[in-house]
């Protein structure tokens, strides 16, 4: 429809806006009007909504004008292709030609390669988190060895004490593991419950899950859980083999 002074202006608009200004209702000869133009534009079409600026945006209300009614020197041409990309993008390139043999296919991309690049940032964010992450999670399980280690050495007159009146080592390992899990666990509760309430404010940075993912959580848990146990593991096999007689001169 080429645009006269008696045209109707015309327009097709995406689900979000439908949903925010007529849900409910049938959209199609609606009419939007814009703060300080004199359009009077009528609805003739619905489109699924779409991701416009990031892959993590909400859903925007968006408005589809005509080409030829509301000109624009460049415009975007979307194309679904069956195999290799670039062997249609010949075809692609002499069909637009055929309307026109002035113009050009200035920038050809493909939609992975797109959706590759808005992630860039993203996926260089989560690399520099996971290794923050890992480099987290080694210094805690050196700091568990560290206080277990200490907290044994703080107790072998007590383990001597316990051997003598007749505790066996299963006993030893049993006492030294459950006091130290019992600090870790508590210190998984106490962060999944400081996570559940700061993931909303990275929220916009994951794509494809929620901020609360439940296997993502439990995973993490028990991976620190079994670091932790290693990490109690060793002092406590070292309590195990405490000599009843050597510690009970210890001092």
């Amino acid at each position: 429809m080429n645009k006269t002074e008696d045209s109707q202006v015309v327009a097709v608009v995406n689900q979000a806006l439908v949903d925010h200004f007529w849900l409910g209702e049938d959209p199609l000869g609606k009419h939007l009007r814009f703060y300080k133009e004199p359009w009077d534009v009528a609805v003739i079409g619905v489109v699924r909504t779409v991701k416009y600026a990031t892959l993590g945006e909400l859903p925007q209300p968006i408005v589809y004008f005509a080409l030829k009614q509301q000109f624009a020197p460049d415009v975007l041409l979307s194309v679904r292709t069956f195999g290799d990309v670039k062997s249609a993008l010949p075809s692609v390139r002499a069909s637009v030609q055929s309307l026109d043999p002035a113009m050009q296919l200035r920038f050809v991309s493909t939609v992975q390669a797109l959706v590759d690049d808005n992630l860039t940032a993203a996926k260089l964010g989560a690399e520099l988190l996971a290794a923050f992450g890992m480099l987290a999670l080694v210094l805690a399980a050196v700091g568990t060895y560290g206080v277990m280690s200490y907290t044994v050495g703080q107790r072998t007159h007590e383990i001597g004490i316990r051997m003598a009146l007749g505790a066996k080592p299963a006993d030893v390992l049993r006492l030294i593991l459950g006091g130290g899990m019992a600090m870790v666990l508590g210190g998984v509760v106490a962060g999944l419950v400081v996570s559940v309430f700061l993931t909303r404010s990275v929220s916009s940075l994951l794509y494809g899950i929620g901020p609360f993912d439940p296997i993502a959580f439990a995973i993490t848990s028990a991976l620190l859980l079994g670091v932790a146990l290693v990490a109690c593991v060793l002092p406590a096999r070292r309590a195990m083999r405490v000599d009843p007689m050597v510690a009970l001169r210890h001092e």
